[in-house]
């Protein structure tokens, strides 16, 4: 056909009809009918990316088989029933959701990529004062033997602020120039994710030193104060490396015991897995890894998939009170490698590799950061190692839930 008549048939057709028994159900899907909204969702959205004149298509509904559905006295439409709004949802979730999330996918994969500024100015500042509180927080909780490890931290938080202002100050001087302003995009988005990386730790330690405070020694303090200092050396090293006219920093590889970092670090939680009434399985090895790598990324890398895990197991356990949420870890050899599972809902296999994309995260939005596994990985394939989520073993639900961190050691 010509283009005349596929705009014809177009114009005939367009929209999503309903029938019942193959009999038409008027109003839907008629010209001035939006029975799913759809018009209404692509206007809020900001971009008409979906809307009922760019389908053709129909519901089919049967008396015997949706019974529920029955017509209104008029004949205009269906009564409002729990079943008609039960079927109203399921259309609506289909094309809405499931259809645009599928054509945005497709546009990403496929469409030309361009050039897009970051704004993390706002995000930047909001992360700073997340974090500042974070410290002062620390400070009201902590002895005098313990502040070293506090300013240290308070002291890369200065670091980190300084650099944000002269980022944001060269970003003003080079606004007319798009290649130059792509550069300093990215520059301000490394920002971000190291400042968000910085109030998880302060965080983090500020919730540990609250659950050990009551019974706790001062010995046993700085111990869990231990796990902060690594992150912190990293993420202070990190910093330098984000200014182009400075000395790149080095993340300098060292030589220690793996199996004793993850038994302290697991160690470190276990008032945190018995207060969600987590089980941890967790044998460690008779062989005691020793490695040769970035001890800070292996921190931070375990530290996010604990996080992540402990998240999901919580929210499964407030769902399904007879949950028993539990976490396995273990290390192999040949090549070095630590393998993380858990029993909680897992990941639909469709996001194997987007859980890694920058910003994605499937978790509630006040929660949702999008930055945890993206780190993790980065920080592992920067130390010559990798993070994958395996294809096996799928749990009972048909989902992913096991991570495989490779350590790649240094020589």
């Amino acid at each position: 056909m010509d283009r005349e008549q596929i705009l014809k048939l177009h114009r005939q057709w367009t929209g999503i009809r309903m029938y019942r028994d193959d009999f038409r159900v008027y109003p839907y899907g008629q010209e001035k009918d939006d029975w799913l909204g759809l018009d209404r969702e692509a206007l809020m959205a900001r971009g008409y990316l979906l809307n009922k004149i760019q389908l053709v298509g129909q519901v089919d509904i049967s008396r015997s088989a949706n019974p529920g559905l029955v017509d209104q006295t008029n004949r205009e439409g269906l009564r409002e029933t729990q079943e008609q709004q039960a079927m109203l949802r399921i259309v609506q979730f289909s094309i809405q959701d499931q259809l645009r999330n599928a054509m945005r996918r497709a546009e990403t994969k496929y469409k030309a990529k361009r050039a897009r500024p970051v704004e993390a100015k706002t995000e930047i500042a909001r992360l700073e004062t997340r974090a500042q509180k974070a410290i002062s927080n620390l400070r009201s909780v902590t002895t005098n033997q313990e502040r070293e490890t506090i300013e240290e931290l308070q002291q890369t938080l200065l670091e980190l602020t300084e650099l944000a202002k002269i980022l944001r100050e060269r970003n003003a001087e080079v606004e007319g120039d798009a290649k130059l302003m792509q550069d300093m995009a990215g520059i301000g988005l490394l920002v971000e994710i190291v400042a968000h990386e910085l109030a998880r730790t302060s965080e983090h330690a500020l919730e540990r030193i609250r659950e050990i405070r009551s019974t706790a020694t001062s010995d046993e303090v700085v111990t869990g104060l231990d796990g902060l200092a690594a992150s912190m050396k990293s993420i202070h090293k990190r910093l330098r490396i984000l200014d182009p006219l400075s000395v790149s920093g080095r993340q300098a590889p060292e030589t220690f015991s793996l199996t004793q970092l993850i038994s302290e670090t697991l160690e470190d939680h276990q008032t945190q897995f018995d207060r969600h009434g987590i089980h941890l399985k967790y044998e460690p090895p008779k062989n005691r890894f020793t490695t040769k790598t970035v001890k800070g990324y292996v921190v931070q890398i375990f530290e996010n998939l604990l996080a992540n895990s402990v998240y999901w197991l919580s929210l499964e356990k407030e769902k399904s009170p007879l949950f028993k949420p539990q976490i396995s870890v273990r290390i192999v050899g040949s090549p070095t490698r630590i393998i993380f599972s858990d029993n909680g809902p897992g990941i639909d296999p469709e996001h194997k590799d987007r859980i890694f994309d920058m910003f994605f995260s499937l978790k509630e939005s006040k929660k949702r950061r999008g930055l945890g596994l993206y780190i993790a990985r980065a920080n592992a394939i920067a130390a010559g190692g990798s993070l994958e989520l395996q294809e096996e073993p799928i749990n009972d639900f048909g989902r992913l839930n096991t991570f495989e961190y490779c350590i790649s050691e240094h020589t």
